[in-house]
């Protein structure tokens, strides 16, 4: 039992859990032993037959992973109001802030100073690191 708990832990997690693309020839497959698999609910459809993604959907979704988009763990969203961050990437790169408060889950509330003015801005969470 030990050892199922152990291998589960190390098992990879879906970036988007209620989701999943699967790839097949609709005029060939028999796709419909798809609501089969376990968790499966429904499919994207258009009328009743599966919709195809559009051309980089899943490459767009991976590469915003990469960039820490869905990361819920980052040490950003554990700051408190006040504490220094450094604008990372974006248009604001290199520029130092106070973090303010989350503003949703992948985005913050920045205070920065631009052109000699405090700014509060809203911010992709992973534009911002902690210092």
């Amino acid at each position: 039992m030990a050892q199922a708990r152990a291998a589960s832990r190390d098992r990879p997690t879906s970036v988007i859990p209620e989701l999943f693309f699967v790839s097949f020839d609709i005029e060939k497959a028999h796709w419909r032993s798809i609501f089969s698999t376990i968790g499966v609910v429904s499919l994207i459809c258009s009328g009743e037959m599966p919709t195809r993604v559009p051309e980089g959907a899943v490459d767009s979704i991976r590469d915003a992973e990469m960039a820490g988009f869905f990361d819920y763990t980052h040490a950003v969203t554990q700051l408190k109001p006040g504490d220094p961050v450094r604008m990372a990437r974006g248009p604001f790169a290199g520029l130092i802030g106070q973090f303010q408060s989350m503003a949703s889950r992948d985005r913050v509330r920045v205070l920065l100073e631009i052109l000699g003015r405090q700014t509060t801005t809203v911010l992709v969470l992973s534009e911002v690191e902690a210092l």
